[in-house]
């Protein structure tokens, strides 16, 4: 994520990702993939794993699972599909 060009490419990817995600979750639970509460979630997990990367990319000392955890941890309570 400190290069830009690089950080660039990770982020089109993640959008191929986050909607890979919510096929995913929308066949778990019966849904279709562009129910806007499926793709809501799927954006917002591709959302903290972004955050972390962000986070993790200026303080390479952290440990990145412990802080992805951490954080996709606060929208298990957040979210109901």
């Amino acid at each position: 994520m400190a290069v830009p060009e690089l950080r660039g490419a990770t982020l089109n990817s993640l959008t191929g990702t986050m909607q890979l995600f919510a096929e995913i979750v929308a066949e778990r639970i019966g849904r279709k993939p562009d129910d806007p509460d499926v793709r809501t979630f799927a954006g917002a997990v591709i959302g903290v794993n972004i955050s972390v990367m962000l986070y993790y990319a200026e303080h390479s000392d952290a440990d990145f699972a412990s802080l992805l955890a951490e954080a996709l941890g606060k929208l298990e309570f957040s979210f109901t599909l």
